[in-house]
């Protein structure tokens, strides 16, 4: 799977699990549990400021495409994008 596509399925999963002002960015192929996987940072985005974090990352298979966050992965990503907004406006 090409770096594009992984990247738009890591966005939607974001979007769907972690909240609509994520994105993944900053591709690296790597490998995770002894299979090839296209990790993203996310980021917390906003019209307002550049990307801010990382607040953690995606990986999406490079074979199957599957995207690879369990529950606790997205729990920590909010806390962190939470965390990070405030520390940003206080």
């Amino acid at each position: 799977m090409d770096e594009h596509t992984a990247r738009r399925k890591a966005n939607r999963r974001l979007v769907e699990r972690v909240g609509n002002m994520v994105m993944a960015d900053q591709p690296h192929l790597t490998q995770s549990e002894d299979r090839p996987v296209w990790r993203f940072d996310a980021f917390v985005t906003s019209l307002s400021h550049a990307p801010r974090g990382p607040i953690g990352y995606i990986d999406v298979d490079t074979t199957t495409g599957e995207v690879l966050a369990t529950d606790r992965a997205v729990e920590e990503m909010r806390r962190h994008g939470v965390s990070l907004q405030r520390t940003v406006t206080n």
